[in-house]
């Protein structure tokens, strides 16, 4: 014959403790008993997403204008063969991210946090504990796109007195922290004053 141990067994950790009485009218009863362990696996998987990528390293992750929203999704999922309590997610960044009660095994539960992107390379990390201490940490990275520039122009004479050239210098400077595409130049004067 066979028994169903259960998950609350399993989550007791106490050894399984069977005992079998026979009995017959010319002997009297006699007893057996056999013990099986519980072994116990105490283990947590944490997921971080940004804008839904598994943006573990900088080049994984996305590329986002400074200040749109930047989602940061926290997967939480038991692994083990233990219901987890209290499992608490943190960031070292975005503080507290939220507290599952309950976890069972195999389960997955997703907390989601918001926050406005920031220019340049971000990097951050996630952290999930619980009260049975299985816990694991992952990293979420973002670059904050902030496209800029100055327009900066000379004329080389200080004045004129008769029919002649005037020599220009326009400077374009990249102040931000992307490639700039599609530039184009037009002058008030000059009808095709080069390429930028």
């Amino acid at each position: 014959y066979t028994y169903a141990v259960s998950q609350a067994q399993i989550d007791a950790g106490t050894s399984i403790v069977n005992t079998a009485t026979a009995d017959c009218a010319e002997l009297g009863p006699k007893q057996d008993s056999c013990s099986v362990a519980i072994t116990q696996g105490k283990k947590v998987d944490l997921e971080k997403l940004v804008n839904g990528q598994d943006a573990d390293t900088p080049a994984s992750g996305p590329a986002v204008e400074v200040g749109s929203t930047v989602s940061f999704d926290f997967v939480v999922t038991n692994t083990g063969n233990v219901t987890l309590t209290n499992v608490s997610v943190t960031d070292n960044v975005l503080g507290t991210i939220g507290t599952i009660a309950s976890l069972a095994p195999g389960a997955s539960q997703t907390l989601t946090k918001t926050s406005a992107a920031a220019a340049g390379q971000h990097a951050n990390t996630g952290t999930v504990t619980s009260t049975q201490g299985a816990g694991d940490t992952d990293a979420g990275n973002y670059f904050g796109m902030a496209p800029a520039y100055t327009i900066d122009k000379s004329v080389a004479e200080i004045s004129i007195a008769s029919p002649g050239s005037l020599h220009y210098t326009v400077v374009l400077t990249n102040t931000g922290n992307i490639d700039l595409s599609g530039i184009t130049l037009i002058d008030s004067l000059v009808a095709s004053p080069g390429a930028a």
